[in-house]
């Protein structure tokens, strides 16, 4: 498969699960625990860049909730369509990851809650690196992941996507070549809301810019 159409299809691909991907993924608790551990070491007011920021919720809300500047990025329009209307009080730009356009803007933190798993191993590090470079220094970095061994294509509620994941000291070892400091790192089981769905092993790393 070309480069090209594993790009066309994630954004495509979320288009049409945007509603029952929430209802099946949203609101993990170990997502939530995170969030609330950025707000307890941020100051109110902090700028914060949401990555694959989906439908908003939870982690858009959250944030605009306790009163930080939150810019979400999604490569799906209909993602960035839902979470205007559900958390009018951010800043949402339909923008690939893998090409950033944020000029000179620094953020206080940056998470990416499984929006890094659609990216190719091979160009993997370079996204980290880029957003790495859009953190301010002692800036906070959340990420999670599906733990696995993958770079091939995959499903997701019925839809072709491109998937990667890793060992959970391999993501450790990718983040501290990025620059950044490991806080805290979990291994998590998931269970999606959806019938015969296998629970997932989840990886969450809480990062800090050195």
């Amino acid at each position: 498969m070309t480069r090209n159409r594993r790009k066309q299809r994630t954004p495509i691909g979320y288009d049409a699960i945007a509603e029952e991907y929430e209802k099946v993924y949203g609101n993990n608790p170990h997502q939530i625990e995170a969030i609330e551990w950025l707000c307890s070491v941020l100051p109110l007011g902090a700028r914060i860049l949401d990555v694959g920021s989906g439908t908003g919720i939870p982690t858009a809300k959250m944030l605009v909730d306790k009163g930080y500047e939150v810019m979400g990025i999604d490569n799906s329009t209909r993602m960035i369509h839902i979470s205007r209307n559900k958390v009018p009080g951010a800043k949402f730009v339909e923008m690939n990851i893998k090409k950033l356009r944020l000029g000179d803007l620094k953020f206080d933190a940056i998470t990416a809650f499984f929006s890094l798993l659609h990216v190719q191993e091979e160009i993997f590090d370079r996204v980290l690196f880029n957003l790495s470079n859009h953190l301010k220094e002692g800036g906070y970095f959340l990420i999670s992941m599906v733990e696995g061994n993958t770079n091939a294509e995959g499903r997701i509620l019925g839809q072709k996507m491109w998937f990667v994941s890793f060992p959970k000291k391999e993501l450790e070892r990718r983040m501290t070549k990025a620059g950044l400091t490991i806080l805290k790192s979990k291994k998590v089981k998931f269970q999606p809301r959806k019938e015969n769905f296998e629970p997932e092993d989840q990886i969450f790393l809480y990062c800090k810019k050195n």
